[in-house]
């Protein structure tokens, strides 16, 4: 797909591309959701006329499969994910929309632009739509959050 150097699919009980024709790997329908902000290269680390794609959750474990709802592979030449100091995270399965444990409550997270496109765009303004039911529902993220520094979760 131009635009996107990776493959996105999304969790199929999720319900977030309820409404919307979606096969996994996601494709075509999704191309204004799926790419990263203009000006944007992720891969790069620079700015630059095309987007790439989006930011994306790494370092996931396989254990956390059932909390990406939108999740992202990538081991193309020069698709690799990177971490924030721009070091290369090899065969790294990647979120872009994850839900977690936070402390006694629960957070989504969501790396896709679906907000400014919701607008001009139907597959986003279904996804925004449905992405708000999803946080008002009672989800149960098995992925916990730490909640301070150094890695321990407080009551």
């Amino acid at each position: 797909m131009p635009g996107c150097n990776f493959w996105a699919y999304v969790h199929p009980d999720s319900g977030l591309c309820e409404a919307i024709p979606a096969d996994n790997p996601l494709g075509w329908t999704y191309l204004q959701v799926l790419a990263a902000p203009p000006g944007q290269d992720v891969v790069a680390g620079s700015t630059g006329a095309a987007p790439i794609r989006p930011q994306m959750i790494a370092g996931l474990d396989a254990s956390a499969q059932h909390d990406v709802l939108v999740g992202c592979y990538s081991e193309w030449i020069r698709s690799r994910a990177v971490d924030a100091a721009g070091k290369v995270v090899p065969d790294e399965v990647g979120g872009l929309v994850v839900q977690f444990g936070y402390g006694r409550g629960r957070v989504v997270v969501s790396m896709l632009e679906l907000l400014q496109p919701a607008g001009t765009d139907p597959v986003a303004a279904i996804m925004l739509q449905k992405l708000i039911d999803y946080c008002f529902s009672e989800f149960e993220p098995q992925t916990r959050l730490p909640l301070s520094a150094n890695g321990s979760e407080r009551p």
